[in-house]
């Protein structure tokens, strides 16, 4: 079963300095591609995959936050979110429009597939801020 988007993405990502921590929230595309299950966020361009949905959702977390932890200790997250379409400002940070997605990502191969399904990921990841 197809799940209809928006002509927008929702992705957003605020700073909290006196939390120290980042919130994140990502659409997250979930889908099976032969005997292998990929949970694949297009604005990040990052992915997780495994034999079972629930491991592919795990294995992204995982690829999430070592993004995040590589960006921070190099002090290159805006930059590289600068580089995937997003407009940073300040403490907040607004991911791309589906739209621009679409031209750029495999997003529209996602939307091909006979099932995927679509999941908003919120999380708060601890930040160093320097």
């Amino acid at each position: 079963m197809q799940q209809e988007t928006n002509n927008t993405m929702l992705d957003t990502i605020i700073f909290s300095k006196t939390k120290g921590t980042l919130e994140i929230s990502v659409s997250v595309y979930v889908f099976k591609e032969n005997d292998v299950y990929i949970a694949y966020c297009p604005s990040l361009d990052i992915s997780g995959y495994n034999t079972t949905e629930e491991e592919a959702r795990h294995d992204f977390e995982y690829a999430l936050n070592e993004y995040v932890k590589f960006q921070m200790e190099h002090d290159t997250l805006n930059k590289d979110l600068v580089r995937h379409g997003w407009e940073v400002k300040q403490r907040r940070a607004k991911g791309p429009e589906i739209g621009m997605l679409l031209r750029r990502t495999q997003l529209r191969n996602i939307f091909k597939k006979p099932e995927y399904r679509m999941i908003r990921r919120t999380t708060d990841l601890k930040a160093a801020y320097a």
